[in-house]
């Protein structure tokens, strides 16, 4: 749903900016709709991937040298014994 919401918002801002700039440059006006057209085929891309990408077990983590890549520098691998015993 997030990533939803994200791009709905990308998309508009993208498209406010093209309505605004193009014609600046003029550039056409199927320009302005090619934009609005990309992004209009490119959402239900975006969810099919996200869809994709949380079908899988590990999500895009298959490999763990890739998944060491996203850990955050200095945090604990594994919980520490002290709070595994509380």
């Amino acid at each position: 749903m997030r990533v939803a919401i994200a791009y709905g918002v990308t998309a508009w801002l993208l498209a406010q900016i093209a309505t605004q700039i193009f014609p600046f440059f003029e550039i056409p006006n199927w320009g302005v709709r090619l934009v609005i057209l990309a992004l209009l085929i490119g959402f239900p891309i975006v969810l099919r991937w996200l869809g994709l990408l949380r079908s899988l077990p590990k999500g895009l983590c298959g490999r763990k040298r890739a998944c060491l890549a996203t850990q955050v520098v200095g945090a604990p691998t594994t919980p520490s014994p002290s709070v595994l015993s509380s």
